[in-house]
């Protein structure tokens, strides 16, 4: 009879609110003879997978050929989990809405920070979506869940801002910029006024997220490190997605880059896209055409979610949760993310754009200029450029 056939024999052990049956690891580690298991060791990579460390594992492990194993006796290890939650604090400014809100539980089924705070406008909103969150806690991890509205602020490690306003018919970009730019200018002065700590990152979502980046750094007084913007990590995740459904790859073996603006002119990194570790030129199947059509679906894909769903939710939670779990575990992992350039970076200066830039516990710790083919190093500067016009003139408009 197999280990995975007797799964009503196995014990369940009960840690920090989560039962965890024993047959999960103990069908796995049900092998062949290994000295190194018998010494409480356990394969490297399964305990990646599982979330445990080795030394984390007690208890004696019985081998089926040895002299205290029989017929009856199960081969189990009694784990230790040690589920890592991080002592943070993140505020979410338009959490009752859809991003803000997918923000929220993306958060919690990562089960990293302590304290997910949604603040909205509508408060009423907000503590229905914290409520809904809240509920499924006990499945999830051990993390309070709350709403409110700026008194949170204070107490906030990461604040993370989603809130913005939908464009109306008829009306022309820069109208929509000016007004999102108006709303988003009242939430910082009400986050300044809070009084958020001096070590608080900032995160942007709001869209216009390259100019709203820019602001956010120019009005909130925090070193430049400390605010971010959303930037293009979501085309990316979007762009490896859109291949890994073209050539029947496994999505999280499959690497690209979208750099530049959040926007009509934000550019395709080919020259570094890999599946696995084989260069995706190389890959069979792979095309120009194919290439194109990939990169044309990325760049539509927001208005693609709006016109069927209305609105983008769960890819963007899931890439605010890349950005802050980045920081909160002090990852050091290497994202494009939106931040004010100084020209060390492509020579590129005085706007916010996304270059690949490592993401640590101080917020966005260094950029780093990875080799481009010329293309796509002049596809990047004429982004920065395209941004520039919209940028000054919001900056005019606003007293910037």
């Amino acid at each position: 009879m197999g280990p995975l056939s007797r799964l009503n024999q196995f014990p369940v052990q009960k840690k920090i609110g989560t039962i965890v049956p024993i047959f999960f690891l103990s069908a796995i580690c049900e092998a062949d003879h290994n000295p190194e298991r018998e010494r409480g060791a356990m394969n490297p990579s399964l305990t990646q997978r599982v979330g445990i460390k080795p030394t984390e594992t007690h208890g004696e492990f019985r081998n089926r050929d040895s002299r205290a194993s029989s017929a009856t006796k199960l081969d189990t290890y009694k784990i230790r989990f040690n589920f890592r939650i991080i002592h943070m604090k993140v505020s979410i400014i338009g959490g009752g809405g859809l991003v803000g809100s997918c923000a929220g539980f993306a958060l919690q089924c990562g089960g990293v920070v302590r304290e997910i705070a949604l603040l909205d406008l509508n408060a009423n909103l907000a503590a229905g979506q914290a409520l809904d969150i809240m509920h499924g806690g006990p499945s999830v991890a051990d993390q309070r869940i709350s709403s409110g509205g700026y008194e949170h602020i204070p107490t906030s490690d990461i604040i993370c801002i989603t809130a913005g306003l939908r464009r109306k018919p008829e009306e022309s970009r820069l109208d929509l910029i000016n007004r999102n730019t108006d709303l988003f200018v009242g939430i910082l002065d009400e986050v300044k006024k809070a009084g958020p700590k001096s070590s608080a990152i900032v995160l942007v979502v709001s869209n216009p997220v390259d100019i709203l980046t820019f602001v956010a750094a120019k009005k909130l007084g925090l070193p430049a490190t400390q605010v971010l913007g959303l930037g293009t990590q979501l085309d990316t995740i979007r762009f490896c997605s859109l291949i890994a459904e073209q050539l029947g790859t496994a999505p999280t073996q499959t690497h690209g880059l979208i750099l530049g603006e959040h926007g009509d002119s934000m550019i395709p990194v080919w020259s570094s896209a890999t599946v696995g570790s084989l260069s995706l030129d190389k890959y069979p199947g792979w095309n120009s055409i194919l290439a194109e059509k990939i990169f044309a679906r990325t760049k539509q894909s927001g208005a693609e979610c709006l016109s069927k769903k209305g609105g983008a939710g769960f890819a963007v939670g899931i890439a605010i949760r890349d950005v802050i779990h980045a920081i909160a575990l002090g990852q050091q992992r290497i994202l494009p993310v939106s931040t004010v350039q100084d020209g060390a970076c492509y020579g590129i200066r005085d706007v916010a754009i996304s270059v690949p830039t490592v993401v640590g516990r101080a917020g966005a710790v260094q950029r780093i200029e990875i080799e481009l083919w010329p293309k796509e190093l002049q596809g990047l500067k004429s982004s920065a450029a395209a941004i520039k016009p919209t940028l000054d003139a919001v900056l005019k408009r606003i007293g910037g």
